[in-house]
């Protein structure tokens, strides 16, 4: 067990090594992936070693039953949502629906229950480091290049690489913390090696632009420096010099990046008017004045875009992009899981602390500041941000750790553990097929589908693919959809066009008896249906998105273009008006109706209706201002 727990850890460690750069979503799917295909087979090597064994012991403590009770909330969640198969799988993009949370709850569950000793975790935690390093040289030489304005490693996003360089730098510091208190050989070259990986994973936080992160990072040192200050009354004077040290230093040298490149200038912008931090809070607005709606259970995981939607205001046109997370992971779960969900989850930390902090508890002072440092860090960050693989990885661990090393409540199994351990081995055997082995095989399979030339082969190997996928099936569709705008250049590929219509609604619509009202697939299925001529359709499909998002302004002017290209120019002009009733400063509306009026001949009221429009949008719509002034032009 103890060889390999190591084993299992230090791959744990290597996980964000592992991603395939030329696939979609290759930074994040092969990740999660490989964490599921380890945890399936520990399961079934635990399995084994159940059924050798004489008796099983279960052991469980006020952070298991929290846990325990959250998942059964989350499940139970899903299972009510509109669309239980997106709530359970989730789509690549994500991954994270109740299946990953169930795959994070076993993880906790397997390794809480025997010790690993101090010294194993601490080859973890090197290996760990060292890894961390070599992700944070990767991550500058991307800030110091020119394809990233913000570096993000080896992750699919900067916040991903943000808050796993946070975690490497408390856990790096709390081990330099130890070396300057103690009374160890050779400390100055240790601590001097400590200083280089500190300073290295704080340049690589630079590098993401994260605001969060330092407020995250500097709340973490801050709560970690009173807990050390209180504990180690007879090292104050070295804490305090260590400290100081640490805080000038970190400032000179942030002030000296700040000048080398303008992206720098981010971390250092707090205002309320900027943009991502004005969507953040008119988004945590809208929830708190509706998630009433469903208060007990929520929409259900990954059903964020259904709440986004139907509450869509003005001030969203330009930030499509928040439109699956609030990015507040607390608000996250009020939406997600309701006010029991988001209950189950505080009383989660709350017994975490409780149990953390208790007198029985075997962890030492250095490592309870680490840890409460993590804790501050992990709620810090994840205020202004969403959870993900990398972060609530590092959580989990964490929970291990404590758990391990804390009293727990033991169940033992005598009469029936051959019957458990049987269970255990055909069950994992079984998820390791079905959501392990048969979901990378169709993420390998799509990914290097898109590599053929050959649109024939192309189309009907999606269609196979798409008839075979449960996990991404969501994304497949959407990126096969995407093949259409191939086919509508090539006049010769006019039948296989059609052809791929026809599948592209099949496909659609079957997904949308599975994700009922799915903005993002009815939008798409709309536009697919209009472009294959069948008008009638794809208008109707667009007055049906109209009703669940009713204030959506690029919804509702892509139905107003159809409207428009049907020659019903009256009721695009109504659509227009209708949108301006709400929004007019939305540019786009007035150049949109500029061109309905004049296709009607109305060229006194399309001038009039040129004149709300700016330069800067006529420049960005050159195409379709050049073909109102050619028609405006016209004897």
């Amino acid at each position: 067990m103890k060889k390999s727990s190591l084993v299992f850890f230090v791959l744990l460690s290597l996980i964000p090594l592992f991603f395939f750069k030329k696939y979609d979503f290759g930074y994040h799917t092969p990740k999660v992936l490989a964490f599921w295909f380890m945890i399936v087979v520990f399961g079934v090597v635990k399995g084994f070693d159940v059924l050798k064994s004489q008796f099983l012991d279960f052991k469980i403590n006020f952070i298991g039953v929290a846990l325990l009770l959250n998942l059964l909330l989350v499940a139970v969640s899903g299972l009510v949502s509109v669309s239980p198969t997106l709530s359970f799988y989730s789509t690549f993009e994500r991954m994270d629906g109740v299946v990953a949370f169930m795959f994070f709850v076993v993880f906790y569950l397997m390794f809480s229950q025997k010790k690993i000793e101090n010294s194993t975790w601490q080859s973890i935690g090197f290996v760990s480091v060292i890894v961390a390093c070599i992700v944070s040289i990767v991550a500058f030489f991307q800030y110091a290049g020119k394809d990233f304005t913000r570096a993000q490693g080896t992750f699919a996003n900067p916040l991903t690489l943000a808050f796993y360089l946070i975690f490497h730098f408390i856990l790096l510091w709390s081990y330099f913390i130890s070396i300057i208190i103690g009374d160890g050989k050779n400390k100055v070259v240790i601590s001097s090696i400590c200083g280089l990986g500190l300073l290295l994973f704080g340049l690589g936080i630079i590098s993401t632009g994260s605001r969060g992160a330092f407020v995250a990072l500097f709340a973490s040192l801050f709560v970690s420096a009173l807990y050390f200050w209180n504990v180690f009354k007879h090292s104050r004077k070295a804490l305090g010099l260590t400290y100081t040290v640490v805080v000038v230093v970190g400032v000179l040298v942030f002030i000296k990046l700040i000048g080398l490149k303008s992206g720098f200038a981010r971390i250092t912008n707090f205002s309320i008017n900027d943009n991502s931090t004005f969507i953040r809070v008119y988004i945590w607005k809208t929830i708190a004045l509706f998630w009433h709606e469903k208060p007990f259970l929520g929409w259900g995981k990954e059903h964020f875009v259904y709440f986004f939607t139907e509450h869509y205001q003005n001030a969203f046109h330009n930030s499509d992009d928040w439109y699956d997370r609030s990015h507040n992971f607390l608000l996250d779960k009020l939406v997600d899981t309701g006010l029991l969900g988001l209950l189950s989850y505080l009383a989660l930390i709350f017994a975490t602390l409780l149990v953390l902090f208790r007198k029985k508890s075997n962890i030492g002072h250095l490592q309870k500041g680490m840890i409460l440092a993590v804790i501050v860090a992990y709620v810090g960050f994840h205020f202004t941000n969403f959870e993900g693989l990398i972060s609530q990885l590092i959580l989990f661990t964490l929970l291990i750790f404590i758990s391990q090393n804390s009293e727990s409540k033991t169940f033992i199994i005598s009469k029936a553990q051959k019957i458990f351990g049987i269970g255990m081995v055909l069950l994992f055997s079984l998820l390791g097929y079905q959501l392990v082995f048969k979901t990378f095989d169709n993420y390998k399979t799509w990914n290097n589908i898109k590599l053929q030339t050959d649109n024939v082969f192309l189309i009907n190997q999606y269609d196979e693919l798409l008839e075979n996928t449960t996990i991404g099936k969501y994304d497949m569709l959407l990126k096969n959809g995407l093949i259409r705008s191939t086919l509508m250049a090539e006049p010769s590929m006019a039948n296989l066009r059609q052809e791929h219509y026809k599948s592209l609604v099949k496909h659609f619509k079957n997904q949308l008896t599975i994700m009922p009202d799915h903005p993002i697939l009815l939008s798409q299925l709309g536009l697919i249906q209009f472009e294959s001529g069948q008008n009638a359709a794809g208008i109707e499909t667009y007055e049906k998105l109209r009703s669940i998002a009713p204030r959506k302004h690029t919804n509702i002017l892509d139905l107003a273009t159809m409207y428009m290209l049907d020659k019903r120019y009256e009721k695009a002009l109504e659509l227009y008006d209708y949108v301006l009733s709400f929004d007019n400063m939305y540019q786009l509306t007035y150049l949109n109706k500029t061109y309905c009026l004049a296709l009607m001949g109305d060229k006194k009221a399309a001038q009039k209706c040129l004149q709300n429009v700016t330069k800067a949008t006529v420049e960005n719509n050159r195409l379709k201002y050049d073909s109102i002034m050619g028609i405006l032009n016209q004897n």
